[in-house]
């Protein structure tokens, strides 16, 4: 029994502390696909995420355990089939208001008009908040719209591993594909 624990705890400590490859943007492969449930957007990002459906309308990518990703990354693909506004800064205003009461020390940093996707004219938000367990965390979003549907790509990405995943977790939101709705 005794043998049996530390040959367990030598393989856990083994794979625990096996050095991972560091995925940088120039070495991403996105060979997985997640098709929003609106049917909207399809997601393109590497096997070392998994997608779900947080609801209807939100999918999320996160990273599996032991990949080169840091826990706490995440990415969301937000989707609308009908919008509340046909205004962009109304729209964004809309979808952000909640992280201001929601979001501990919420504090936008940033707001410009930019391309999303690198196609759609849209609005980057990027803003700092504190999470539940206490990290600080960078937020980055790019909300536009495309008649009569609304899109939020976004991700958050704690201080600490911003220097090494920000431009990854960029590169895997930028490859969004926006689908048109079957008829």
């Amino acid at each position: 029994m005794r043998r049996a624990l530390v040959v367990v705890l030598a393989v856990t400590f083994a794979i625990g502390c096996k050095p991972r490859k560091k995925v940088t943007p120039e070495n991403l492969e996105l060979t997985q696909s997640y098709k929003v449930q609106t049917g909207l957007a399809v997601a393109h990002y590497p096997k070392q995420m998994l997608a779900s459906q947080v609801n209807e309308y939100v999918a999320s990518l996160r990273p599996v355990a032991f990949g080169p990703f840091d826990a706490s990354d995440e990415l969301y693909i937000s989707t609308n089939k009908t919008t509340a506004t046909n205004i962009l800064d109304e729209y964004v205003r809309i979808l952000h208001q909640p992280f201001e009461t929601d979001m501990k020390g919420w504090t936008e940093t940033s707001r410009r008009a930019t391309s999303c996707l690198g196609v759609y004219p849209g609005i980057e938000i990027t803003a700092t908040f504190t999470g539940e367990d206490g990290k600080r965390r960078r937020y980055w979003s790019c909300t536009f719209l495309k008649a009569p549907h609304g899109y939020k790509v976004s991700y958050v990405v704690t201080e600490a591993a911003a220097k090494t995943d920000e431009a990854v977790l960029r590169k895997i939101l930028d490859a969004t594909e926006i689908t048109p709705l079957s008829p």
